[in-house]
């Protein structure tokens, strides 16, 4: 089975400066904290002329469509999640997004290669018997947003007609678990 990373497409004129007004502690975004975010939640945004509003958005965390959330259930029903209300408060313009707490792998293969650093990865490698059976997850010791999607689930994601998503094949070493 193939996975891929799951990053935003460039050059889309999206949604920026979310949460400025701190409506969401985004630290609290971790199993032992997400009970003190509310269910449903009002960030602030703000928005460039002619806004596109993507599937996925990564700053400042991981927001997802409608769309996406469900696929992320279909396949990792147990999946913790908050709605967030993105909110410019001139224009009145709103969209809604969910925020999934996805499980974090420590799943890097020893010969992927980072920036001078170390807090960014240049060429990502995983390492097959640490993924387990996860359709999407997230890379984990690192801020960046390293969002890994299996092939079935981006190939489900595609289907649904998702936008402004980029994949891109991820090399893996060792064994496969299928």
């Amino acid at each position: 089975m193939k996975y891929y990373e799951i990053t935003q497409e460039e050059g889309n004129r999206i949604p920026y400066h979310i949460n400025s007004n701190r409506g969401v502690d985004i630290r609290w975004l971790n199993p032992d904290d997400i009970g003190r975010i509310g269910r449903k939640n009002i960030v602030s945004m703000d928005l460039p002329a002619d806004v596109f509003f993507p599937d996925m958005l990564f700053e400042p965390c991981i927001l997802v469509s409608q769309i996406c959330m469900e696929t992320i259930l279909m396949y990792q029903g147990d999946v913790v999640y908050k709605s967030f209300k993105l909110l410019h408060h001139d224009t009145r313009k709103h969209a809604t997004y969910f925020c999934p707490l996805l499980d974090e792998m420590p799943c890097l293969s020893e010969r992927a290669q980072h920036n001078n650093v170390g807090n960014r990865i240049i060429k990502l490698i995983l390492e097959a018997d640490k993924i387990q059976e996860k359709a999407v997850f997230r890379v984990a010791g690192y801020h960046e947003q390293y969002m890994i999607g299996r092939e079935d689930f981006v190939e489900s994601i595609l289907r649904r007609g998702a936008r402004g998503i980029c994949f891109e094949e991820v090399e893996i070493d060792g064994n496969r678990w299928y």
